[in-house]
């Protein structure tokens, strides 16, 4: 890529070496990292990787500049958000060999090995529990994050280096954090029915861009907006800065993994091959990362219902097959188990069963030693992510004779992309 498309960028202080080299993963594929994805396609970040499970609706396209090109498209089929925003966003990067990675699901799916190897993280997640928990995720890696939030004309933007386990959390700002997951489309009648906007275009690209420029300064190891919230109202251009306290009563955990120790037990393997690679914890136990939910109460008479999956990945209570609604039995109780021990019945099952997909990242503590470690599964990153690049350089300012070629293309499922 010729020098000249970043000269000016030079000249504010964007380090070519430091983009060139950079990796940013974008959880939850909304308004605002459609915005702040432009922005770093446009400044050339080597790698992006987008996560969510999420799908295209009418509502997401007159904020979001990147799909713009799928707003005839997506009437007619679902779309997959993490996959649009990535094969646009490869488009548009001015990156000499750009990298970008998708996961259509949800990010306790894929978990923290999903996040292993990015310089910052941006929370583009719909609800604040589920912001809080990507939080915690970043902390625990000593990843920094940056997230924004909107209603309207309002927005903000706040920023984590997550540099120390003291440091201020999003639970600190956010202490009443519930769990919740819905749709941006349930999202979106929710906070209709309350009297409050769902964001404006321009509060999009607005906080958008913000956070692209926050995640840019990061990158260069400029910290200096760690810990604060900036506040806007496009209305009356009122802006506040704040900074961040330690809230001692924080939920999260505030801790930092210091190593990760690799083990040759992949997603397939049974859980109690994760012990086996640990001879020396005699009393060893193990920390799910999501409760794994065993049974569960019919939503209407009660009964057990086997479930048998991680808890995120349940949308919802269960119906038993032979149901009566007229006659209720005694209602059961949701079985649920959050650590494995050995000798359980759970260190037959796989660790994919279990929650654990490959390059998993989990703690096991030993009873007996006192000591604790944290091990990584083995796999690829191309089982937790679908991997695009570009082969070919764009080129701009030529006639149509110097630019053929720019349409030999690669169809991925009708989204026009260079490989």
């Amino acid at each position: 890529m010729g020098k000249e498309f970043f000269d000016r960028e030079r000249l504010a202080g964007y380090d070519r070496n430091v983009l060139d080299n950079a990796c940013v993963g974008l959880i939850g594929c909304g308004a605002g990292a459609n915005n702040a994805a432009q922005c770093l396609a446009l400044v050339g970040v080597h790698e992006l990787r987008f996560i969510d499970f999420d799908h295209l609706e009418l509502s997401n396209f007159t904020r979001a500049p990147l799909f713009a090109q799928l707003r005839m498209h997506a009437l007619t089929h679902s779309v997959n958000k993490a996959k649009a925003l990535a094969l646009a966003a490869l488009q548009l990067s001015y990156g000499e060999t750009p990298v970008v990675r998708y996961s259509p699901t949800k990010f306790e799916a894929v978990g923290l090995g999903a996040l292993r190897g990015c310089d910052v993280i941006i929370a583009g997640v719909d609800n604040a529990d589920a912001r809080a928990r990507l939080a915690e995720a970043t902390a625990l890696m000593g990843i920094p994050m940056v997230e924004a939030g909107f209603s309207g004309l309002r927005g903000n933007v706040s920023a984590y280096a997550n540099l120390s386990p003291a440091d201020a959390c999003y639970g600190c700002l956010n202490p009443h954090a519930t769990p919740e997951r819905v749709s941006c489309q349930t999202y979106a009648m929710a906070v209709t029915a309350e009297g409050r906007v769902p964001a404006t275009q321009t509060m999009a690209a607005l906080t958008g861009a913000l956070v692209a420029e926050t995640v840019i300064r990061f990158l260069h190891r400029d910290y200096a907006l760690s810990g604060k919230v900036l506040t806007m109202d496009a209305t009356n251009w009122h802006t506040s800065r704040l900074n961040i306290a330690r809230d001692p009563e924080c939920r999260r955990a505030h801790r930092r993994i210091d190593t990760i120790a690799p083990i040759s037990v992949s997603a397939s393997d049974s859980v109690s091959k994760i012990f086996d690679a640990l001879p020396e914890f005699t009393e060893p136990e193990l920390f799910l990362p999501d409760a794994y939910i065993a049974a569960m109460p019919c939503l209407h008479c009660g009964a057990r219902v086997r479930i048998g999956k991680p808890e995120w990945a349940i949308s919802g209570a269960p119906q038993c097959a032979q149901c009566s609604i007229d006659t209720p039995s005694n209602r059961s109780s949701i079985e649920t188990c959050s650590t494995i021990v050995p000798g359980s019945a759970l260190t037959r099952a796989s660790c994919r069963h279990v929650g654990l997909p490959p390059l998993s990242i989990v703690e096991v503590f030993d009873h007996a030693s006192g000591a604790s470690r944290w091990v990584q599964l083995g796999g690829s990153i191309d089982e937790l992510f679908v991997t695009r690049r570009r082969k070919e350089r764009t080129m701009v300012h030529c006639d149509p004779v110097e630019s053929k070629g720019m349409d030999s293309i690669e169809s991925d499922d009708d989204f026009r992309v260079i490989a």
